[in-house]
């Protein structure tokens, strides 16, 4: 698939979490299941940081040549995900800390409005991914070492990923 399909597949879903957030009252988008457990809302608030602030930062350092210069270099839990195309279905649980773990949202109105500038985000820099060298790549904890491309294409597969978490966390709040 080329970067604009992929950016086609993150459109379409990141309007899907935006159409649900009107299936939350802001105490639901709030709630969590245990204190060690994230909100919905703190999924959201991960989902907007992550783009933003991880995956686009990973593509600018490629783009500028600021990674470090690989050939493949992913580990199998990469090769394997950009094989299928999707994140297997893994629970992965970081311990609560304050680099890692969202602080909950502002509002439901405010992630929407943070949904949207993701959206105009990820148009913006496709083009930066598509003309960085295949070969600089910079390093994923899990995944080992990716190009531009590589991340660009994680973006979808990261909020797809999170579509899990949102279906037991529903399930939770009891959100059909």
């Amino acid at each position: 698939m080329s970067l604009e399909q992929y950016q086609h597949q993150f459109e379409t879903i990141a309007q899907q979490w935006i159409d649900d957030l009107d299936r939350y009252t802001e105490e639901q988008f709030l709630r969590k299941p245990g204190e060690q457990q994230w909100s919905i809302g703190q999924v959201y608030v991960h989902l907007i940081q992550s783009a933003l602030q991880y995956h686009m930062h990973q593509i600018r350092q490629c783009a500028e040549n600021n990674g470090t210069e690989r050939r493949g270099g992913k580990k199998m839990p990469g090769r394997i995900s950009y094989f299928l195309g999707t994140i297997p279905p893994v629970r992965v649980h970081v311990p609560p800390s304050s680099a890692y773990t969202p602080a909950q949202p502002v509002s439901k109105h405010d992630v929407k409005d943070r949904l949207q500038s993701v959206i105009r985000a990820v148009s913006d820099i496709r083009e930066t991914a598509e003309k960085a060298s295949l070969t600089q790549k910079t390093a994923h904890p899990g995944f080992g070492y990716l190009n531009a491309r590589e991340w660009f294409r994680l973006i979808p597969m990261h909020y797809h990923h999170h579509r899990r978490q949102q279906k037991r966390l529903n399930a939770f709040l009891g959100v059909q």
